[in-house]
């Protein structure tokens, strides 16, 4: 289960209170965080406990860096583990992706203290640990739709910086695409209730796209309503423009060509 995004293994040995620090490797892209985090980071099963030692088995997605680094305080609370008893490692769906971004990129925290099992604990805010007996992310909604959905129910922040605007639309524009992908590869002709609320979700998508395009434009010229319009040099346009391609999808700039292009046409019309 998950060993497609699952793929690396490595048995670490806990004979005293330790944290697993797990880290994103350098070279890694913020839009491949983007993806990644619609699975589970981690995925631990206690596969032997001695008198003297508990082995510990991780599962983890190859973006990311293991690191098992001393305890000096632990507390007992948490998820408690025995032989052949594990957790998956998953980001909270109420959460936005760029905040659970931003803490993967400080490192996720896992204490684990052994005892007469071994207790497991995540310190990090965003992401939170799931018994594998209690794991229903498979039996769920779609994992496209779950996203969408999530997407969706975040309110609508006017006081967004344009780079926090910008990785929004980024991740609504993959939203979207999942969910096209989605319709391909499931085919939704026999289930029309299904295809209903995947279009539905498809308009909600669309508009809410249409409303972070107008106020990330909006955002990007509030600075120079209190200055002259030639305030902000060409160099540094040029520069924060650059910027924001390197961070957005090749749909949201396809995207935002077609939508400058219709205004520029319906201006000149």
């Amino acid at each position: 289960m998950f060993s497609h995004c699952l793929s690396l293994t490595r048995q670490v040995d806990i004979n005293s209170p330790s944290r697993i620090l797990i880290t994103p490797k350098q070279d890694v892209s913020e839009l491949l965080l983007l993806e990644m985090l619609n699975f589970p980071l981690c995925e631990a099963i206690v596969s032997g406990i001695t008198s003297d030692v508990r082995q510990v088995k991780l599962r983890v997605q190859p973006i990311v860096d293991i690191t098992l680094q001393p305890l000096t305080l632990s507390a007992l609370a948490g998820i408690e583990r025995t032989t052949g008893q594990g957790f998956r490692l998953y980001q909270q769906l109420n959460e936005r992706k760029a905040s659970a971004i931003n803490a993967l990129k400080q490192g996720i925290c896992i204490d684990v203290v052994p005892g007469q099992g071994v207790f497991f604990r995540v310190q990090t805010a965003h992401f939170y640990l799931v018994a594998l007996e209690d794991d229903d992310h498979l039996v769920l909604e779609p994992p496209e739709v779950l996203t969408a959905k999530t997407v969706l129910a975040r309110p609508l922040d006017y006081t967004a910086e344009p780079q926090t605007i910008a990785f929004e639309l980024s991740e609504l524009a993959q939203a979207e695409q999942d969910l096209k992908y989605y319709v391909t590869r499931v085919g939704l002709a026999h289930a029309p209730e299904m295809l209903h609320m995947v279009t539905r979700l498809q308009r909600q998508l669309e508009s809410k796209r249409q409303w972070l395009f107008r106020q990330y434009c909006t955002v990007l010229e509030r600075g120079n309503l209190a200055m002259s319009a030639n305030n902000v040099s060409t160099h540094e346009l040029q520069r924060r423009l650059a910027l924001y391609e390197m961070l957005v999808a090749d749909e949201l700039k396809s995207l935002v060509n077609m939508m400058i292009g219709e205004d520029v046409g319906s201006a000149s019309g």
